[in-house]
């Protein structure tokens, strides 16, 4: 998939507004997950004393917990914490775990269950958890409804399930600050699907339904890929200049491959509150007669109404070669790119590898 990028340059970048939804911790250093609780477990977990079938190794079996359920009988839809032999939080459902990384922090995770009953998809839940100080909300049949969160004693997150709707899967994930701005971008529940074994498409017969993780289920990135992107974005000066004293989530990653075949990397997205930033963008694009995956070039500009950053990593070469900060969820208001401060600095340079094939019809 091809991807607008940016090269990551020693550039000066000026924040010209706050978050007013978040509050900016001093010096705005940055740290990930700084607003959200701890992904380390001590102590014992809360919830049913569970030991579900096809537990990771890595899973400590003792520590599995049910922490809240939903639907019945074989529409049943769990939600299981863990802890990791290195007291990392795991979480998981029937048939899918993730054990938590600091670079995996974000307000919310969830599993959805999603159904019907040959080409329609009518059956449908959600459980996950949340940190205590957001609103969790599912969009179902055009509408929103609200999600009550559960607490527990001795665990900073709480918990929240929808029913089991069998009239009407669930189709988006929302959530917001205290202020009440949308961290979570769009997050569509209906990628989780697919009734097929090994993916493809299929025209099941009878009554299904499919359980899994939606951001998992949204991308074809591999999991090993995009825990490098992540790790080399959190790493990157401006990644953590644009996101310190921002509460942010991520978007489903998006695999980043050259017109001719072979990985280039891939496009982590994260989603903050509102903000206004001034900088030369260096940015990236494609252009046939260059032989290379893209060329790059700076322009300067000031933006306001941001809500969403792609990051571009070239994991080949190790580097965040692309911010873009003029996308938003569909949603979000537009950003808005102050005219009169866009010029362009410099020349193109042509990066990213050999790369023979015509990317014109994909739009570049």
């Amino acid at each position: 998939m091809r991807a607008a990028a940016i090269l990551a340059l020693a550039l000066t970048l000026t924040a010209c507004g706050s978050n007013a939804a978040t509050p900016t911790p001093a010096g705005t250093s940055f740290r990930p997950g700084a607003f959200e609780p701890s992904l380390r477990v001590r102590g014992e977990l809360p919830g049913r004393r569970v030991s579900p079938t096809g537990l990771p190794r890595e899973v400590v079996r003792a520590s599995v917990r049910e922490l809240i359920v939903t639907g019945r009988g074989s529409d049943r839809l769990p939600f299981y914490v863990g802890r990791s032999r290195t007291g990392r939080l795991c979480v998981g459902t029937t048939g899918t775990w993730r054990c938590l990384r600091q670079i995996d922090a974000q307000p919310v995770f969830a599993f959805t269950l999603q159904g019907g009953h040959g080409p329609i998809r009518d059956l449908g839940a959600i459980v996950g958890i949340a940190a205590p100080d957001v609103r969790v909300s599912v969009e179902r049949a055009g509408a929103e409804v609200r999600l009550p969160l559960r607490h527990f004693s001795g665990f900073a997150w709480a918990a929240f399930r929808s029913p089991l709707w069998t009239s009407g899967a669930p189709d988006a994930l929302h959530f917001y600050d205290r202020s009440g701005e949308e961290l979570s971008g769009f997050l569509d529940l209906a990628f989780s699907a697919n009734p097929c074994r090994r993916g493809g498409s299929c025209t099941p017969r009878g009554k299904w339904h499919v359980i899994g993780d939606p951001w998992g289920d949204a991308t074809v990135a591999r999991p090993a890929l995009v825990e490098r992107a992540k790790r080399i974005a959190l790493s990157d000066p401006l990644v953590r200049r644009l996101l310190a004293g921002r509460r942010y989530f991520y978007d489903p990653a998006t695999a980043w491959s050259k017109c001719s075949g072979g990985t280039i990397g891939a496009i982590i997205g994260f989603h903050i509150a509102p903000a206004t930033f001034g900088a030369d963008w260096p940015t990236t694009d494609y252009e046939t007669k260059s032989h290379t995956a893209y060329v790059q070039r700076v322009i300067r500009y000031k933006i306001s109404n941001v809500t969403q950053l792609d990051v571009s990593v070239d994991t080949n070469r190790g580097k965040v070669v692309g911010v873009d900060p003029t996308s938003s969820a569909p949603d979000a208001p537009e950003p808005n790119v102050h005219e009169f401060t866009y010029r362009p600095i410099g020349k193109s340079v042509p990066d990213g590898g050999p790369d023979s094939g015509d990317c014109s019809s994909e739009g570049g």
